[in-house]
């Protein structure tokens, strides 16, 4: 049994731009920046294991207005880098990181629904799959108290004479509300031609349990060259504290393969976090399983600041069994309109089978 301390620190700077309108009312322009430096060390005896860099990122929601019921809407992602890549002397001038994260055309009021075409976000929850983009082509309707939805998804053209390993998706989802709860249900059937299929089932629901902010999640998935299916459940929750304060929780569980999404941040080693080290799942073999418990609470400290820290315990019991106790601090101090400067402090005991 191997154990490693990981100790990981991260400071950020993160601005954004806005602007309702640039030239015309008919053009909405803003956007994102971030500079972030972390040091991750997860050496063990006599064998390094450090990350100390600086990345940057740049981004510009760019959305056209065409007519009352038309928008074209677009973000572009201009860097995205750790600074320093390009080799010696090279630097920015040698990357090609500009890139479209997404493009659609949206209209709404067509056939009495809201209707989207093209590459266009795809974000359902964070623990299933969040921050992703796909080629779709969209349909949402108003019916009784929530929206009925449905998309036609291209995930891979080969563009093949005989359309082997073409893979199409087809969706169906509704999200309604009963009061203070709110739930949405989606199905995803993803068809590939010449191998194997499969289905997504997830269903989410927030709700108020006294004074509790409940969430809480089911994920099956299953496909024709998998074992058993997947499964992930998800139940946390958050309630005021008093005197500025909150109180968090979050618990998940992962079953023979399933991963969440690296939004899934119950603490910052976990997830897509600056100081993340791991991703909450489970391997892909039969039988199995992972689990985590965090709790944590976030404190204002002034108008202009405010201080987070969590406590969480995670294991994965598989053929790469791995367990980890972490403990993390979040501080963050508004510098200016739309601007960030945050310090992320994690540490991990962490203990595996190889």
């Amino acid at each position: 049994m191997k154990k490693a301390l990981s100790f990981a620190v991260a400071l950020g700077l993160v601005a954004g731009m806005a602007s309702s309108a640039v030239a015309s009312d008919m053009l909405e322009f803003h956007g994102t920046s971030r500079v972030r430096g972390k040091m991750i060390d997860m050496s063990q005896g006599t064998t390094d294991d450090k990350t100390q860099k600086y990345d940057m990122r740049t981004r510009w929601v760019i959305n056209a207005k065409v007519a009352d019921n038309v928008s074209v809407n677009s973000r572009l992602t201009m860097l995205s880098t750790d600074l320093g890549d390009g080799g010696a002397g090279g630097g920015f001038a040698s990357l090609q990181t500009l890139s479209l994260d997404y493009s659609y055309i949206g209209v709404n009021g067509l056939l009495g629904g809201n209707w989207s075409f093209g590459r266009m976000p795809a974000s359902w929850t964070k623990f299933l799959s969040w921050g992703g983009h796909a080629d779709r082509i969209k349909g949402m309707y108003k019916v009784g108290n929530g929206t009925l939805g449905f998309f036609i998804q291209k995930t891979d053209e080969q563009d093949n004479a005989d359309a082997n390993g073409d893979t199409d998706a087809y969706s169906l989802l509704y999200v309604g509300s009963a009061g203070d709860t709110k739930f949405k249900v989606i199905g995803v059937q993803s068809e590939v031609d010449g191998g194997a299929s499969g289905t997504t089932i997830d269903g989410n629901v927030t709700f108020k349990a006294g004074p509790v902010a409940m969430e809480v999640e089911l994920a099956h998935k299953d496909n024709d060259a998998w074992t058993d299916p997947q499964m992930g459940v998800l139940a946390q929750g958050s309630m005021e504290l008093g005197d500025g304060m909150m109180g968090m929780f979050s618990a998940a569980y992962s079953k023979d393969g399933f991963t969440a999404d690296d939004d899934y941040n119950p603490i910052n080693m976990v997830g897509n976090s600056v100081t993340a080290v791991t991703q909450f799942g489970a391997d892909a073999g039969a039988g199995d399983k992972a689990y985590i418990v965090a709790a944590g609470a976030k404190m204002k400290l002034d108008d202009a600041s405010s201080l987070a820290f969590g406590l969480a315990f995670y294991n994965a019991s598989d053929n790469n069994s791995e367990e980890m106790t972490g403990l993390d601090a979040t501080y963050v101090r508004n510098i200016g309109k739309n601007t960030d400067f945050t310090v992320k402090a994690a540490y991990a005991d962490v203990k595996d089978g190889d």
